[in-house]
This record gives C-alpha cells, sequence and structure tokens, in this order.
C-alpha cells in the first residue's frame, strides 16, 4: 500500500513539476508593424493581422512549448513612426521577430532596429534595392512578395 501511495503521489509531483515549467515559458511574440489607417491600410492592415493570428492557430497556436501571440502597431506609413514602434516591440514587449513591414520607408526604418538588436525581420512587399543589396541591408532580412505569374 505504502508503494502504490508513494506512486501516485510520485507522478502527481511530476505531473504538478511539468505543468508549472510550461507556465513558465514566455510567450513568443511575433509583432506585425502595419499600416492600418493610412495608404496600405487595405492590403497589410486588419487582414494582415487576422492572416497572422490564423496562421498561429493552424499551427497549433504553440512552437516548442511556448504560446504564439501575435502584436500589432500601426506605422501610419511614416517612417519614424515604423522605427518606435520596432524599437518598443523588440526593447518592451518581448517580440522575436517583426513581419510585414509594408512600405520601403518604413521597412528601412524598422530594419535598422532589427539589425542593431539581431532580430529576425519580414518584408512584404517594399521594394527598395537598399533592403537587399545593399551592406546596410538588415543582416537577418527576408524578402517575402507575391510575384505575379500566369499558369504555365
Amino acid at each position: 500500500m505504502r508503494r502504490v501511495l508513494a506512486g501516485v503521489l510520485a507522478c502527481v509531483f511530476a505531473i504538478s513539476a511539468n505543468a508549472s515549467l510550461a507556465q513558465d515559458k514566455p510567450p513568443l511574440k511575433l509583432g506585425g508593424i502595419l499600416d492600418m489607417s493610412s495608404l496600405y491600410a487595405d492590403i497589410t492592415g486588419t487582414g494582415s493581422e487576422t492572416a497572422a493570428k490564423m496562421a498561429a492557430e493552424d499551427f497549433g497556436g504553440t512552437v516548442l512549448g511556448r504560446k504564439i501571440e501575435i502584436v500589432v502597431g500601426d506605422h501610419l506609413n511614416k517612417a519614424d513612426l515604423a522605427a518606435n514602434i520596432a524599437r518598443d516591440m523588440i526593447d518592451n514587449q518581448g517580440v522575436e521577430m517583426i513581419f510585414d513591414v509594408a512600405a520601403s520607408a518604413t521597412a528601412l526604418a524598422a530594419g535598422e532596429i532589427a539589425k542593431a538588436r539581431g532580430k529576425i525581420i519580414m518584408f512584404n512587399g517594399p521594394g527598395s534595392i537598399r533592403l537587399s543589396n545593399e551592406p546596410a541591408a538588415p543582416i537577418p532580412c527576408t524578402m517575402c512578395s507575391t510575384p505575379s505569374r500566369r499558369p504555365m
């Protein structure tokens, strides 16, 4: 009887320890610097936020035991505001990666912050050659755009 009770208590402690360890992991925060109310609002606004949340949900909502959390900010198509949002997301909110940043000026500004902090940034749409070909380009940079192709 003592062995059974000891086994049950050991299982309870193991389960509670695993549960508490899982709760200690911070969420994986992904930050979208979007144009929610200006020139590019129709292509990168609330639709991009919703798509990112749906993608995280499709992925199961977690990665490596960390809950995926989507954080967004409106850059109003202003480069200085995009840089400030990127700085705040990385330094204060704990964002691990920035996505979207549609316009070239805002992408360059946010890219400099990501480069200085060693964070990944993914662009969707900006076309400036400075984002990919010049030494000033963010090192952790991925260009994501949808090319116009006809079916073969």
